[in-house]
């Protein structure tokens, strides 16, 4: 008989691996593509992703930022010096303990740092009005020259890195740097 579904034969079927798992293939395909689907729209990034990618974007700013940085840097106040007084442009006028707290830095290097930056007439220290036990660090106009020049070239080399992201992927970026 042609056409005739085939029948299994008489003796006791046992059924092969394809058939055991045939109808477990289909049933798993039918519970994941949902839950698939599910995952890929609340993506949760692997916070060890996230830091990785940002100190990625960390170095590559460092990296180039070297190299163009040193037209702007007669006065040899390096990275961290320059570090330091972007944090104070951002805070001025802050004591040495909130810079410290701030910046993530040992006590003692951060002095250092502070020393040299005031021998070089970039920073000034004054008395706290509030407390008189306390100074508080601020640029001088010196200072604030140097954090002009370094920010236009900051400026460069943060476009340059970000030249393959869209208008609307960096205004995204700038509004979650925002809340953080």
């Amino acid at each position: 008989m042609r056409g005739a579904p085939r029948q299994p034969p008489a003796h006791n079927h046992v059924a092969t691996g394809w058939d055991q798992q045939r109808p477990q293939l289909l049933e798993s395909r039918r519970l994941h593509r949902p839950a698939k689907r599910w995952l890929l729209q609340t993506y949760e990034p692997d916070p060890h992703e996230i830091a990785y990618l940002v100190d990625r974007f960390m170095r590559r700013i460092s990296a180039n930022l070297h190299d163009k940085a040193l037209s702007v840097d007669v006065d040899r106040v390096g990275p961290f010096g320059g570090m330091i007084l972007l944090t104070l442009s951002d805070t001025e006028p802050v004591s040495m303990h909130v810079l410290v707290a701030q910046m993530g830095r040992d006590k003692s290097q951060m002095t250092r740092a502070v020393k040299s930056l005031e021998d070089k007439g970039m920073i000034e220290r004054h008395r706290c009005p509030d407390d008189g036990r306390v100074s508080v660090l601020q640029l001088t106009d010196k200072g604030h020259t140097f954090f002009a020049d370094i920010k236009v070239v900051l400026s460069g080399v943060i476009d340059e890195i970000l030249s393959p992201v869209s208008a609307d992927e960096r205004q995204s970026l700038i509004a979650v740097l925002r809340k953080i």
